[in-house]
């Protein structure tokens, strides 16, 4: 156990959580009190340690926005670098060089030292530092001095290859700081998808079943450290508990009952596992995220929450209003996602109605052999055999194959018509709705 401002914490296990020089992200679980199940973690932005709380799937997200983050550095340092060895090269026989050369290394230099506008970095500072000493092409006198060039240019390339490495080594950590919070998730959620799936196939149970049974899903809710999931484990062990008390009794009735209501926390625990998914989609990916795609997975998660495979008559309103709760969530997510869907097909229709036709390649041809036969028919001697002209033309023109116009296209020029401003509306609101949506509370709620 670790006291920081006098938050009881536990180290996550991590590689590298005690190197003084690789502790660009730590992560803690928080261990009593109100805030116990949640993730302090320790993140070093621009030399300063900051503090953050958040849960397992938003220290997961964290961990990849980071990650996505100095995967753009690193497509940034490989262009400068590229401009930077080009110039190089130029500055090795300087007396072939051009002006139409020296301009365009110079423009692409420039556009260099502009993307490193706000950097604090000490290796990328010192990196726009020799790149801006550079593109004038002049010495401390003004004069031209390739010797110089190149000497500074050399030295933008080594605190490029430093900031590299440092990229590297803290790129190493986070791919293991990210697995391991993927490997936590699964250790949460999948024992209780998987008790799920065997009720979807029988769910009938007889008393042997269900006592063998309780015995693995106690040790589930033990593992569930984590919230919301160690507010629902909690819930969870206590009906555990009664219901084995009751098989133990041989109160079939009552155990059955208290495994029904086991069964109904497990489907909401899948609920949040799987909004949380659709979270990540848009957090992580919204560019590639579709949301008619998204409204389809969302239905499917608002249509297995309402099936209920096992012992549906039973009485189980206690729990309605926190089904109630999800559904209106899901309801308002599913809203917002039609609305954008709308607003692409929309744009769709517009496009088709709106979009000239163009003229196909075999329409240009008839239109153009109608023009020749309208003026060879006014030569007296040809007139009465332009029937036949016209019908042995036809005959040929018709081979032509008519292209096909891919709807896709038309797809495409509808989808980049709604702008990206309305999708990152549409999903900035999905991610508030959800964040607002309180499930550690919802399973604390839960009947005892």
């Amino acid at each position: 156990m670790i006291l920081i401002a006098a938050i009881l914490t536990e180290p996550i296990k991590l590689p590298g959580q005690n190197d003084p020089e690789l502790k660009y992200f730590r992560l803690m679980r928080m261990a009593e009190g109100e805030n116990e199940g949640m993730i302090l973690g320790t993140q070093v932005i621009n030399g300063q340690k900051v503090l953050f709380k958040t849960d397992l799937y938003g220290a997961g997200r964290r961990i990849a926005h980071i990650e996505n983050g100095y995967l753009e550095e690193i497509d940034l340092l490989r262009k400068i670098d590229g401009v930077v060895t080009n110039a190089l090269d130029h500055l090795d026989d300087w007396s072939k060089i051009s002006d139409d050369d020296l301009s365009e290394i110079r423009k692409g230099m420039i556009e260099c030292v502009d993307n490193l506008e706000n950097v604090e970095n000490k290796d990328k500072v010192a990196l726009r530092e020799q790149l801006q000493a550079s593109f004038t092409f002049r010495d401390s006198r003004g004069r031209y001095n390739p010797n110089v060039m190149q000497a500074r240019l050399l030295k933008a390339k080594r605190h490029l290859g430093s900031r590299l490495e440092q990229i590297e080594d803290i790129s190493r950590y986070l791919t293991v700081d990210k697995l391991k919070m993927r490997g936590l998730v699964k250790e949460q959620v999948d024992p209780i998808e998987g008790f799920l799936n065997k009720v979807t196939q029988a769910p009938h149970w007889k008393k042997a079943d269900m006592l063998a049974e309780i015995d693995k899903l106690k040790s589930v809710s033990a593992g569930q450290k984590y919230e919301p999931y160690l507010s629902f484990g909690r819930k969870f062990s206590g009906k555990l508990e009664k219901a084995e008390t009751a098989l133990q009794s041989n109160n079939l009735e009552a155990a059955a009952q208290e495994f029904t209501e086991v069964y109904l926390i497990a489907k909401l625990e899948r609920a949040y596992k799987e909004i949380q998914a659709v979270y990540s989609k848009i957090s992580l990916h919204p560019e590639e995220s579709d949301p008619a795609a998204l409204l389809v997975e969302l239905q499917g998660i608002h249509d297995r929450l309402k099936t209920h495979n096992f012992a549906p008559n039973r009485e189980t309103s206690e729990y309605t209003p926190a089904f109630i709760e999800v559904y209106h969530l899901l309801n308002s997510l599913k809203k917002r996602l039609r609305e954008t869907t709308a607003a692409v097909q929309q744009n769709l229709n517009f496009d088709e109605s709106q979009s000239p036709t163009p003229e196909s390649p075999k329409q240009i041809k008839k239109s153009r052999m109608d023009a020749v036969l309208e003026r060879v028919e006014k030569i007296p001697a040809v007139g009465k055999v332009i029937s036949e002209i016209r019908g042995i033309l036809a005959s040929v023109l018709n081979r032509f194959k008519e292209p096909k116009v891919a709807r896709k296209s038309v797809q495409a020029s509808a989808e980049s018509s709604v702008t990206k401003v309305t999708k990152e509306e549409s999903f900035a609101a999905i991610k508030k709705r959800v964040k607002e949506f309180d499930f550690r509370a919802l399973a604390q709620e839960l009947p005892v």
